[in-house]
């Protein structure tokens, strides 16, 4: 591998660019990006960290043991690989943070080379390869997270690694491999389970003249996808009898019932939770945004559950900068506060389907697509970032033009891959901007990380077939 990285000098020095470049942000880079001195640990890295230190400890696999539902807090995936580091960190969680950072860091640094060859052999020639590599390699928004101990980055390296098995089908067992990586990463983010359909899309397409083949790699896939994921829900039914598929925060303090039935009413009538949220939090004059409510009985029902988050809800009371002390449990209004949340989502459901179904949908389709700046713009990396959403745009646009171009094309792999670029994208961004459940519409650009990386490798295509026509046409003046 290494003599042949060698050989290949322009693979080799984007090798060395994306490595200097990852480097210098681990370095400095990121703590001028991030404004903090530990650049290791964010919000939810404890829930992880935790959750494994409480399977050490207690026996059992939970970020909160206080409550029932913390043992669904979060995924396993990230915290057992945190904990792997944490053992052999003697049980010191800080140096356990800044081992992993730089680990995950020196792990995208050898994803480049796997780009490349999943590159290499969907697109058939070196350039287009090279460009595609080069993409990830200077891909601002996956070098971010490298430092960081959130499960984002690892689940991208193993979406590289089981893309790389799927797109040789043709060696025996890659299938079940694919299958099993493509599993075992959405141990890690639920964004890899909706890759699924997508894998198995792509099979029965590139296999679509021979299809007792495709559906034996299909199961294959679908098999071993099952036996490694499938952990997780099983371990959910037979340990607490509940059928959990994916996660349950409410099992952390802050993200109570109520908490959760407030973000899903205020997400039924705009983009966002915030600045309303916060002024809950701060104890603020609250803004009543327009779709807030349904009838002039909703209204006083809004402002008395208003009152009550602001003062009587424990699972409010749990975030950072509340304006007074935690609010003790027999004081907790939260079931109560719950109802009325989900009871003001409903009828306002009912009374504006179309802003519901149709318009909050477009507008979060367009935050996600065409996000130009940072929440938090306050210092100058800050700002210079924000132009960086402009290049993600940009990238994504070229992706889904150059999938289509490979679609319309006559190579039956860079079909299928197309289909694969185009039904996953569709599915992700359909499903977190248009869905109903806990979490979506919530719109983080790091939940649409893996569908806009996949889209680099038509984004390449395109690249290369653009500036093969410019060159001809250069040759023909």
């Amino acid at each position: 591998m290494i003599d042949k990285l060698l050989k290949n000098k322009s693979l080799f020095y984007i090798l060395v660019g994306g490595a200097v470049f990852r480097l210098l942000f681990i370095t400095v880079g990121a703590y001028i990006y991030f404004g903090r001195s530990n650049i290791f640990v964010d919000g939810d890295t404890s829930a992880w960290a935790h959750s494994f230190q409480n399977l050490l400890e207690l026996g059992h696999y939970t970020a909160n043991p206080e409550k029932e539902m913390g043992a669904f807090n979060r995924l396993p995936g990230y915290s057992f690989f945190l904990g792997l580091f944490y053992i052999i960190c003697g049980h010191d969680w800080q140096t356990t943070y800044k081992v992993v950072g730089w680990a995950q860091t020196l792990l995208d640094i050898s994803l480049i080379p796997v780009i490349y060859a999943v590159a290499k052999v969907l697109l058939k020639c070196q350039r287009p390869a090279l460009i595609a590599s080069a993409l990830y390699a200077f891909y601002p928004f996956v070098i971010v997270w490298n430092p960081v101990c959130y499960s984002e980055y690892m689940s991208i390296f193993i979406m590289g690694w089981s893309l790389f098995f799927l797109l040789r089908t043709e060696v025996r067992y890659n299938c079940a491999v694919a299958g099993a990586l493509l599993g075992l990463g959405g141990l890690f983010r639920p964004q890899l389970l909706l890759l699924a359909p997508a894998f198995g899309l792509y099979i029965l397409y590139l296999y679509r003249q021979s299809l007792v083949q495709g559906i034996k790699h299909a199961t294959i896939i679908a098999v071993f996808f099952i036996l490694s994921y499938g952990s997780w829900p099983l371990r959910n039914f037979i340990n607490y009898g509940k059928i959990i598929p994916v996660q349950d925060l409410t099992g952390a303090n802050n993200w109570s019932p109520d908490v959760i039935a407030y973000m899903q009413y205020m997400f039924a009538i705009k983009t966002d939770w915030f600045p309303q949220f916060t002024q809950i939090i701060e104890n603020k004059p609250y803004e009543v945004s327009p779709f807030a409510y349904a009838s002039k009985q909703d209204s006083l029902k809004l402002l008395t559950a208003i009152d009550m988050a602001k003062n009587c809800s424990r699972g409010f009371s749990h975030w950072r900068g509340y304006w007074k002390d935690i609010v003790p449990e027999s004081a907790d209004c939260g079931k109560e506060l719950e109802q009325y949340f989900t009871e003001l989502r409903a009828n306002v459901i009912k009374a504006y389907p179309v802003h519901f179904y149709l318009i909050v949908p477009l507008n979060n389709l367009k935050k996600a697509l065409f996000k130009i700046s940072l929440s938090d713009t306050k210092t100058m990396a800050r700002k210079a970032a924000s132009v960086l959403f402009i290049y993600r745009t940009l990238l994504i646009i070229l992706g889904l033009t150059g999938a289509i171009l490979m679609f319309l094309g006559a190579e039956h792999q860079l079909r299928s891959f197309a289909l694969l670029s185009i039904i996953y994208f569709l599915i992700v961004y359909l499903f977190l901007c248009a869905g109903t459940g806990p979490q979506t519409r919530n719109i983080e650009m790091r939940y649409f990380l893996h569908p806009d990386l996949i889209l680099l490798f038509p984004a390449a295509f395109l690249i290369n077939r653009l500036s093969i026509k410019k060159h001809k046409q250069i040759a023909e003046s």
